[in-house]
């Protein structure tokens, strides 16, 4: 994976099952404010459910899963989470 300035990447850098925490979200007033109301708000946990190599990506966000098209996912940047301790593979 090619690491972006200050150790963020966009969503579409993860993969299917990797978690990260939302650091920033790029864009004018109106795709932040429907993004924040989405959960994409800065310290938010997400995980990738999907990532295929087209289309849209399916992201776990507060316990609900959203599909995000590949240019908005590319706004959205994170910070590799690291696993949580006693997780399980299939949780949110």
């Amino acid at each position: 994976m090619k690491t972006t300035h200050n150790n963020t990447y966009p969503l579409t850098m993860l993969s299917d099952g990797q978690r990260g925490i939302v650091v920033a979200v790029h864009g004018g007033i109106g795709f932040k404010g429907r993004m924040s109301a989405l959960g994409f708000t800065p310290g938010a946990r997400v995980r990738i459910v999907r990532n295929p190599s087209r289309g849209p990506l399916i992201v776990s966000v507060l316990d609900t899963q959203i599909a995000l098209g590949r240019g908005q996912a590319a706004k959205v940047y994170v910070r590799i989470a690291s696993p949580r301790r006693g997780s399980r593979r299939g949780g949110a």
